[in-house]
């Protein structure tokens, strides 16, 4: 038994036995990673289909709350409990929780959710590059600058975009300009995540849960009207689904599981290709037609993302 036992430690420890074991852990790592993109990526195209079925963004906010706060409360507890830890995370949740959702879904009254789905992540990128450079000193490298010349004129594009296009809405410039308000918004929020000292899942836990109390109060006390119950029932348990579970939960349990196998830099390189999947289902699902300028921009933005988020690992030492 000994002489077993001995034979089968040898194998689980080969080069090969070893080889195979990181190999499956980085297709897993792949595979919540994609996941992650695709759920995020799909978000702006499921909403913007939702306010089709005359879904206000106020009842959107709602579906995101309703399950993901009371769900995710026995995380919210974890960790440090002071003042200060639930101040931080109550400043966090202004810019990333309900308000988040409600600045992001007003834009899709005004603009494409092909616009929301790249500009956001774009407006984000820019951000976090920028307070890295003049806050945290990180050096700017010729693909981050590239990549931040090649999103500002994306968005450039796509504003002189909104004079060509001929479709039902107006007044894009409004929407591109709140998916950058947005983009400032969540840029921010990450930022902060980098220079305090927050569980990602504690702080997720916490912003569902602040938001949840916030809404909740705001339907009681203000508009306790809704009318989420006229839509379609198919359409509704769709959005219940999306919203609450798939987006506020499955998408961030993936992406942290995605980080902690591939690490940061590799995770969001594939998370980066939620832009891309929102301007396919956008074209298949909402029939959204881009103009020549918008293509131009969309794909700009695309590049500068992909350049932007590109870095160089260090040279092995022999």
């Amino acid at each position: 038994m000994a002489v077993k036992d001995e034979e089968a430690f040898i194998s689980n420890n080969s080069p090969k036995s070893q080889y195979m074991q990181t190999s499956a852990s980085l297709k897993l790592g792949l595979f919540f990673g994609l996941c992650a993109a695709c759920i995020g990526g799909g978000w702006p195209v499921v909403t913007a289909l939702g306010m089709q079925y005359s879904l206000t963004p106020y009842e959107v906010v709602i579906l995101r709350v309703m399950l993901a706060g009371p769900l995710l409360v026995p995380f919210a507890f974890r960790g440090g409990n002071s003042l200060k830890a639930w101040f931080m995370a109550a400043f966090l949740t202004l810019l990333a929780g309900a308000t988040f959702n409600l600045v992001v879904v007003h834009g899709f009254l005004y603009a494409p959710a092909s616009h929301g789905g790249v500009i956001i992540p774009g407006t984000v990128m820019l951000v976090s590059m920028l307070a890295g450079h003049f806050l945290l000193h990180e050096r700017l490298t010729v693909p981050k600058t590239v990549g931040s010349g090649a999103i500002i004129l994306g968005l450039l594009a796509l504003s002189l975009g909104a004079e060509t296009a001929q479709n039902s809405f107006k007044d894009r410039w409004i929407g591109d300009s709140i998916f950058i308000l947005a983009g400032l918004m969540w840029g921010t929020y990450t930022f902060l995540l980098r220079i305090w000292p927050v569980d990602p899942l504690v702080t997720v836990a916490r912003i569902s849960g602040i938001s949840f109390i916030g809404i909740a109060i705001y339907h009681f006390a203000v508009q306790p009207e809704i009318h989420l119950f006229s839509m379609p029932s198919d359409m509704l348990i769709i959005q219940l689904v999306y919203q609450s579970i798939l987006v506020s939960m499955v998408a961030v349990l993936l992406f942290s599981k995605s980080v902690t196998i591939l690490g940061a830099s590799k995770a969001s390189l594939i998370n980066s290709f939620s832009p891309g999947i929102t301007i396919i289902l956008a074209f298949i699902i909402l029939k959204e037609i881009p103009s020549g300028l918008e293509k131009l921009g969309l794909g700009t933005i695309l590049l500068g993302i992909m350049l932007a988020i590109r870095t160089r690992e260090p040279a092995v030492q022999s």
